[in-house]
């Protein structure tokens, strides 16, 4: 099954997070789960939220370039991704 990740910063003043929540729901997709915490190193990096074919994460004191702002967690959500986890709960060394 083909999954889309979407992902904002929780800080993102460009691209609210409650605006992508909003166009979500506009498509009418299934919801997996509701928000659920995501952590890296043990440390709370966002929550995130699965749909029908739609993976959408948030992380926790990011704006709009995450990868910039979180760096390991950024990693950890393209590592996750790759690895085909879900869950996105794995370590990062």
């Amino acid at each position: 099954m083909l999954q889309y990740v979407l992902y904002n910063g929780e800080w993102d003043s460009v691209v609210p997070y409650t605006d992508t929540l909003k166009n979500l729901d506009k498509l009418n997709l299934k919801e997996s789960y509701l928000y659920t915490p995501w952590f890296t190193n043990d440390q709370h990096s966002g929550f995130q939220m699965v749909y029908s074919g739609v993976i959408y994460v948030t992380f926790k004191g990011a704006g709009h370039m995450v990868p910039q702002n979180k760096r390991a967690e950024a990693l950890n959500l393209f590592t996750a991704v790759l690895d085909g986890h879900p869950g996105f709960t794995q370590k990062q060394e």
